[in-house]
């Protein structure tokens, strides 16, 4: 038995050796490749290409980061005046030649806010990957559970059949001490032939959902598989205020709030843009016409902030930042309100295993005891065996759906609310 609780994903590529290692013994043999629901989410997180996008993306934050922290460079300035004119100024008696340095000197903290933006970026990627580990953690959850379910419903339609088979052999030696007419015969040749065709029905159910598993994890369709486990069903279970008070540290909320800081600080980098950089230039000036002689100069020049002062920059910020806290909020309302559905389809399919487990089950036993006793002494026909058989197997069935909305509800929930940190 297993339990479906929340793991925490960063643990995993403590296996992928040894994972690789399984991997490569199973495709070179046609043993099944075991899967457990851990080894499952490590190869589902192995053999995801997305997840190394994420890592290219980091590098490109970094790269622009350390870009826009570089200070702007100094020019270099040469200017040369009052040459090949005429008169005093012809030729090059009357030249003039300034050389010099500028630098633009930026106000109000720019340089640092700059790279406060661009390194907020670096958050939203980081959840962004850790979003992505939860999404391959709902599907694996999703698809293993529902092959877990699909196994036992095909043990459940197996072990019918063998009963099936076995009425087959007894009604038949009742009808040869002429105790049951012929059509009892026919009915047990036909109830088989009925459960052989259920049978196969669940078998494909089981390639089916293994073809989805083997699909989700990234290795070929083809592979067989034997997954191993089982769900287990808690006898308490968490009140939905509990599970609501884990949604803002979950990673769909914190993106969020990663969003906010980001806009903050782009709103923050506009404003200082409305405060005027300036630009100073020094340098020294050499006079031809008076034997040489020679001058230093110097000079600042700033912008008139009359009609330009970013207001427009500004107030569109302002409003994305007003935006990100609407979708947050309506996000917020959305989930709260999936939650709230899956917890009541989760304790209902609870409620239902239990009334199945506690009241039913053992009726339809006792009453399938008594008929298929009494069938043997002539006091029922088949086709009461049938029924009473068929009553058993339907409440089995029936709790095996309930248990499938169960641990479904139960894995959604998980995904949701998977803070997934890594301490």
């Amino acid at each position: 038995m297993i339990h479906l609780k929340q793991r925490k994903i960063f643990i995993f590529f403590a296996m992928l050796v040894v994972i690789g290692a399984a991997s490569i013994q199973a495709s070179k043999s046609d043993e099944p490749l075991q899967l457990t629901l851990d080894t499952a989410l490590h190869f589902a997180i192995r053999n995801d290409p997305v997840l190394n996008i994420y890592d290219t993306s980091i590098e490109v934050i970094n790269g622009s980061a350390e870009q826009v922290g570089l200070r702007p460079n100094p020019m270099f300035e040469i200017e040369v005046e009052n040459f090949l004119g005429s008169g005093s100024k012809s030729g090059i008696k009357g030249m003039e030649i300034t050389l010099g340095f500028s630098q633009l000197i930026e106000t109000a903290n720019k340089r640092e806010k700059r790279i406060e933006y661009a390194q907020s970026k670096r958050d939203i990627i980081n959840i962004d990957h850790r979003l992505r580990y939860v999404e391959i953690e709902s599907s694996i959850r999703h698809a293993f559970v529902s092959h877990l379910i699909a196994q036992e419903k095909l043990e459940l339609q197996r072990s019918l059949l063998k009963v099936s088979e076995s009425s087959e052999i007894e009604t038949a030696k009742l009808f040869s001490a002429a105790l049951v007419p012929k059509v009892e015969v026919t009915r047990a040749i036909l109830a088989v032939k009925q459960q052989e065709y259920v049978v196969q029905k669940a078998e494909s159910a089981v390639s089916f959902s293994a073809i989805q598993l083997a699909s989700i994890i990234g290795v070929d369709p083809e592979t067989k598989l034997l997954v191993l486990g089982n769900v287990r069903v808690e006898d308490n279970l968490p009140k939905l205020s509990e599970i609501l008070s884990l949604l803002p540290k979950t990673a769909l909320m914190e993106r969020y709030e990663a969003v906010s800081r980001n806009l903050q600080a782009a709103l923050e980098s506009e404003i200082a843009k409305a405060t005027p950089d300036y630009e100073f230039f020094a340098g020294g000036r050499y006079f031809n016409e008076n034997n040489g002689d020679i001058g230093f100069v110097a000079s600042i020049e700033f912008p008139w902030p009359i009609y330009d002062k970013n207001q427009g920059n500004i107030r569109s910020s302002r409003a994305q930042l007003r935006s990100v806290e609407l979708k947050r909020e309506a996000t917020r309302r959305k989930l709260v309100a999936t939650i709230a559905s899956l917890h009541q389809q989760l304790n209902a399919a609870y409620a239902e295993m239990k009334t199945i487990s506690e009241k039913l089950l053992s009726v339809a036993h006792q009453t399938l005891e008594e008929t298929d006793a009494g069938y043997k002494n002539g006091l029922y026909t088949l086709l009461n065996v049938l029924e009473s058989r068929n009553t058993l197997f339907e409440i089995k069935s029936d709790y095996l759906d309930a248990l499938s909305r169960y641990a479904l509800a139960q894995a959604k929930i998980t995904s949701i609310t998977n803070i997934n940190k890594s301490e």
